[in-house]
């Protein structure tokens, strides 16, 4: 009788293992995938800022779906020996009990492509996209340097946002009148509101004197509400915002490259003619290279020999990258139902 209880116990048990080691891996393995595809996205984006930096076309790769299976197996074997209905008989035995989990993900990737795609990477980035940023948090002034080719008259490098980086890149007013803009936005003195029509119109509070000191220095009246131009244009008393593609920021931002020397002595990597190039990004983004593999990071991916990494402390560096990661998001638009490029089962 002991040893009839003795097996019933342990079938229980196995059997007990096969009904929680299905949700313990689907919690286990959801966190797993949204981890490793959290990062291989931010590396993708980081490989090709550095494609960037030595005029070579990015490539945007896509993971569309991601499927796994789980096979579950349960094995029990026994040998007894004994007479079980008489309990002053002794009985002896070997009893052995095994569940395992095998996994088959399959992976599947789509490259990013098509004119709507292409186009939507080289379009102007829309006043929308720039508010929402702000409304989310993010310093005026930063979504301004990364997203705008020019402030009124002040022009933003714009020779830094395309492959030609042979002319002087000089953006100094543009910095100066960006900064003045944010602190007049943190000092509730402007907000940037959408007209309901598409526009949209910065409206001032205009006995804040961080709001006459920015208004003076882009030449315009102080008034309450002043029309926000998106584009060129020569009417007076506007305000005037030249945004740039996101194709334009990426490669605006590639000129925070650490560049090593090797690849400067040996021409590999263009350089701009303006030596001070990097000061234009160097308060806010820095992607730092090494030869060896680095060991404190935020993100890192290895190119033409060299490690170039973002470091973990470097949260200035850090937000501009998740700035650029959402921009992305918005500016791709909508994945649309790809043919799968690539289906890689993972055994």
């Amino acid at each position: 009788m002991h040893m009839r209880r003795t097996v019933l116990l342990l079938l229980a048990t196995t059997l007990t293992a096969c009904n929680t080691m299905g949700p313990t891996a689907v919690a286990g393995a959801r966190s797993a995938y949204g981890d490793a595809l959290a990062q291989t996205q931010s590396e993708q984006m980081l490989r090709n800022l550095v494609r960037l930096r030595y005029l070579d076309m990015p490539m945007f790769l896509e993971v569309t779906s991601v499927n796994t299976q789980y096979e579950l197996r349960g094995s029990m074997d026994a040998s007894i020996t004994g007479v079980f209905d008489d309990p002053l008989t002794d009985a002896s035995g070997r009893f052995g009990t095994g569940v395992s989990m095998v996994e088959r993900p399959t992976v599947t990737y789509a490259p990013l492509q098509g004119d709507a795609f292409v186009k939507r990477l080289m379009s102007p980035l829309g006043l929308d996209n720039l508010s929402l940023m702000v409304r989310s948090g993010w310093r005026l002034e930063q979504v301004l340097v990364i997203c705008c080719q020019s402030l009124g008259a002040a022009a933003n490098a714009p020779r830094a946002t395309g492959p030609a980086q042979d002319a002087e890149i000089d953006n100094a007013e543009f910095l100066r009148l960006a900064a003045l803009l944010g602190e007049v936005s943190r000092a509730q003195g402007g907000r940037l509101v959408s007209n309901g029509d598409g526009g949209y119109t910065m409206q001032f509070d205009i006995e804040n004197p961080k709001t006459l000191a920015w208004l003076d220095a882009m030449g315009i009246a102080p008034r309450s509400e002043i029309p926000v131009i998106h584009g060129v244009s020569f009417a007076p008393d506007v305000i005037r915002i030249q945004t740039r593609s996101l194709l334009g920021a990426m490669f605006y931002l590639s000129l925070g490259i650490d560049v090593p020397a090797e690849h400067v002595a040996s021409g590999e990597a263009p350089m701009p003619a303006n030596e001070n190039y990097r000061d234009i990004t160097k308060d806010f983004f820095t992607i730092r290279s090494s030869r060896t593999k680095p060991a404190r990071t935020y993100i890192k991916t290895r190119y033409r020999g060299h490690w170039f990494y973002i470091d973990r402390t470097d949260h200035r560096s850090k937000a501009t990258f998740a700035l650029l990661r959402l921009l992305f998001s918005l500016q791709s638009g909508s994945r649309p139902a790809y043919q799968p490029a690539v289906t890689i089962p993972l055994n």
